[in-house]
């Protein structure tokens, strides 16, 4: 077989290790869990429980962010007063952001390596050495894969060296031959994994995750030189560290490598055994990314297989689905398979309509090869019609020629009059034909035109009642403000102007200047959620930011976190965000009973991404109210406004999710 399609996944293979390896766990996960918890119920110390507490974050971030937040916060209280503890702090909440907010991570690791600095333990070394390390891998997309070594083997590793760190050393060797091994660089990413075997070539680190993810990377290298008997010298070893742990989430990774290693050697039914294993695994953790790179690793062995109908059905499993879909790198190579594959099927048509999407994403990354491609492939599709007609013109002209030579003198004339006639024919045929076509195009761009004013029409409407909400509420709201607000303060000055009278005159007056306070505080309440100050001053985030903070009960935490909002969004659409967002924790408070709410928002381009989770006690989709009731109808109303797109998801006693995508700049 080709190398062609067994790299395919090269792409993403980094971003997915980098996931799971940085991450270095005791491979008896179960076991290291209990006994952190141990540690935060025997309340035995506050700096143990604070970095058991640590640790217990960093071991849920992967897996569950709610759980992890809930111990990083836990850490930051028990941790206050001691100043290594504050120092640790940021380290952490780095690993929190780690997959999910580069910005943040990034800004994390850098105030945790200054505040790490005053400290010269062994401990905060060893943590700054990690900081060094995690922001380089923060910032290579930004400064490059050169910046990150760089500052691996300038700054991280020598910390190692002055604590005499062995293990960690192997790791950053091993993760920065896995960036060689990302650019295709294998014998360089397989020098940097020599290096960590060797320092981890002693009895007392047999057991090291370390070493078994040294063993993967290791395979992989080899796999994709095709040198497969290596790379299955060191899977083996890897799959025997793995043995005694059955319920281990590294055997995901591991099922992944031996995929690789069984298309490599041609054994496609093989690979596509393993890629199911690992995929029970990782659905099983909840490992997103890692069972979508399964099933595209299945997807090559079919395609190998020629078993196309599976091949395709593999890709279009992935459509839609985050975090392989978010990507623009993922969604071209997608697209550009179903193009290959759907080809491959004869369905010329399909396959250049997923050619079209391509073309769509790789513009936009400037890939100068498309235009080649897409043109072939039109080529390729107009020609299936243009053989037709010389087909049939050729078999006309074969059976002019032989009539000719049979009866050549005595047929001339009736030949001629014969050949008129057909040319005549075809002619009509011709126009007929065209005027047919043109006809029905016309009809069909009539009948569009039709839809689009219909649909133009119903956006003006809902654009122009939820203007007129939005005018009046405004409107309101400083009538509000200005006319009862302004009577109300006034009365409150006049009040307290009366002299003494006597105490019952007193206590009178200052229940009548109480229930007025009250009053006053409730009517900014009423005018502040009808037309948000801050949303209007300082933009959607710190309005949303504010909005979080005021929905924030003692029995309800609610978490807002961002990723890069634009500031110039028209201010009508981020009206239309807030009440979306207003909505969703209305509803969540009201009814959800949850102790957590997460509220995520990012943007890319002129799409906004909005993810509203709760940890409550969920409903039942298909029989629950909550879908008739009028909160739902104004959001999707909302959320019809901008064009945008409307998911919730939700398990009774396991809490709900929903997901919106907008466009901002409609």
């Amino acid at each position: 077989m080709t190398k062609r399609n067994w790299l395919i996944p090269t792409f993403c293979l980094l971003s997915m290790f980098y996931a799971f390896a940085q991450q270095v766990l005791p491979l008896d996960e179960t076991k290291y869990v209990d006994s952190l918890e141990n540690v935060i119920r025997s309340k035995i110390g506050t700096s143990d429980r604070t970095k058991a507490a640590f640790w217990l974050s960093d071991y849920w971030r992967g897996r569950d962010t709610i759980e992890a937040r809930r111990y990083l916060n836990l850490a930051k209280d028990w941790g206050q007063g001691d100043d290594f503890m504050e120092a640790m702090y940021p380290f952490y909440e780095g690993q929190f952001y780690f997959n999910h907010d580069v910005t943040k991570a990034a800004d994390c690791f850098k105030t945790s390596v200054e505040k790490l600095s005053q400290f010269d333990t062994k401990e905060a070394k060893l943590l700054r050495a990690t900081a060094w390390f995690d922001y380089g891998m923060m910032m290579k997309n930004e400064k490059g894969y050169e910046f990150f070594v760089e500052n691996a083997l300038e700054k991280a590793i020598p910390l190692l060296d002055e604590v005499g760190e062995i293990e960690k050393k192997a790791h950053f060797y091993s993760q920065i031959g896995v960036t060689f091994l990302y650019n295709s660089q294998f014998k360089k990413s397989l020098e940097y994994q020599e290096k960590a075997l060797s320092l981890l070539n002693q009895d007392r680190f047999k057991n090291s995750s370390v070493l078994l993810f040294v063993h993967l990377f290791t395979a992989s290298s080899y796999l994709y030189m095709s040198e497969s008997i290596m790379g299955k010298a060191h899977l083996n070893q890897a799959k025997a560290m793995l043995d005694p742990y059955p319920e281990s989430i590294n055997l995901g990774v591991y099922y992944f490598i031996e995929s690789l290693y069984f298309t490599v050697t041609e054994k496609f039914l093989a690979a596509i055994q393993s890629a199911d294993q690992g995929i029970a695994i990782a659905q099983k953790y909840h490992q997103q990314m890692l069972e979508q790179m399964l099933v595209f690793r299945k997807y090559n062995a079919y395609l190998e297989l020629k078993d196309y109908r599976m091949a395709k059905q593999s890709l279009l499993s992935l459509m839609d689905r985050k975090p392989f879909f978010s990507d623009t790198n993922n969604r071209r190579t997608l697209f550009q398979q179903l193009s290959q594959v759907t080809a491959l099927m004869g369905q010329k048509e399909e396959a250049y309509d997923w050619l079209l999407k391509y073309n769509s994403i790789n513009d936009s990354l400037n890939q100068s090869q498309f235009k080649e491609k897409l043109n072939a492939l039109e080529i390729q599709f107009r020609t299936v019609e243009n053989e037709k007609k010389i087909a049939s013109l050729e078999a006309e002209k074969e059976l002019t020629e032989l009539t000719t030579n049979n009866n050549k003198l005595y047929y001339l004339l009736l030949e001629l009059s014969l050949f008129f006639s057909l040319l005549f024919a075809i002619i009509l045929w011709s126009y007929y034909q065209k005027h047919k076509k043109l006809s029905l195009q016309r009809e069909i761009n009539y009948k569009q035109e039709l839809k689009e004013m219909n649909q133009q029409q119903q956006l003006n409407s809902a654009k122009a009642i939820l203007v007129g909400e939005e005018n009046e509420r405004k409107r309101v709201a400083q009538d509000l403000h200005d006319g009862l607000g302004g009577i109300l303060a006034g009365i409150k000055m006049n009040l307290s102007k009366i002299e003494d009278k006597g105490d019952t005159t007193n206590i009178a007056l200052e229940q009548v200047q109480n229930k007025i306070d009250y009053s006053l505080v409730e009517l900014r309440r009423i005018a502040r959620n009808m037309m948000p100050e801050s949303l209007l001053k300082f933009g959607i985030n710190t309005g949303l930011r504010d909005l979080c903070e005021l929905y924030r009960t003692p029995g309800t935490q609610i978490e807002y976190e961002s990723f890069q909002i634009e500031e110039d969004i028209p201010q009508q659409n981020q009206l239309t965000i807030y009440r979306i967002v207003q909505e969703l924790l209305s509803n969540a408070i009201k009814h959800s009973q949850a102790s957590m709410i997460l509220v995520q928002c990012s943007q890319n381009q002129n799409r906004l991404f909005i993810t509203v989770e709760d940890n409550g006690k969920g409903f039942n989709l298909e029989t629950n109210s909550f879908h008739s009731g009028m909160g739902l109808d104004n959001i999707r109303n909302r959320v019809s406004y901008l064009d945008g797109q409307l998911e919730i998801k939700s398990v009774p006693n396991e809490g709900t999710i929903i997901n919106i995508e907008l466009d901002v700049y409609k």
